[in-house]
């Protein structure tokens, strides 16, 4: 085969690679009217996958829950859609399905009009269907997020985590959102700590 030829080949094979893409019920586009960002992505115990995304606007952002099933056919979407109105964005940092097949998702959001100005933890909560079941917001300090959550199945309780100002936030809550403990420890702590043991 000459040159010509492997380059002709090549292009059949990349038209028929993306032909097969355009076909193929994976590949779709999620979005809407405004800027649609997917941050993370997890995997369901129905073989499906659940998206977590935000939705930026002119006012700011909302978040995004997309469930789709096993080939990224979407189920069902819940767009939080401006938190309470005083909002100027509320984001999630990541969601994992609880212990009831419902899925729990942890961040912040900005109660000021000034992005980063001010924040405060946010967790929410939707059933299987992808209808609210709650949401939370704590003040524990000036900034404030959550960024991971661990299930805990004997109990049906979550450990999630992040930081505040110069503190690491840790909560351990039931899955109605019922909070039974939170513990702060200091930032420095965590520093000390690493420099120790590597």
């Amino acid at each position: 085969m000459n040159i010509k030829q492997v380059i002709l080949v090549l292009g059949m094979q990349i038209q028929i690679l993306n032909a097969q893409a355009q076909y193929n019920p994976f590949f779709q586009i999620y979005g809407g009217a405004n800027e649609v960002a997917i941050l993370s992505m997890d995997t369901v115990t129905d073989g499906g996958y659940i998206l977590n995304a935000v939705d930026q606007n002119s006012g700011g952002s909302d978040f995004l829950i997309i469930k789709t099933d096993i080939n990224g056919n979407e189920e069902w979407r819940y767009h939080n859609n401006q938190f309470d109105g005083l909002d100027s964005s509320n984001v999630l940092f990541t969601i994992k399905e609880a212990s009831d097949k419902g899925y729990l998702g942890c961040g912040n959001i900005n109660r000021s009009y000034l992005p980063g100005n001010y924040t405060d933890v946010l967790l929410t909560k939707l059933d299987s269907l992808g209808n609210l079941e709650w949401k939370r917001t704590f003040d524990f300090d000036y900034y404030d997020e959550l960024n991971s959550a661990f299930r805990n199945n004997e109990d049906s309780t979550w450990i999630v985590a992040g930081w505040s100002t110069a503190l690491n936030s840790i909560m351990k809550i039931k899955n109605n959102g019922d909070t039974l403990w939170t513990k702060k420890i200091p930032i420095r702590f965590f520093q000390i700590f690493s420099e120790l043991i590597l």
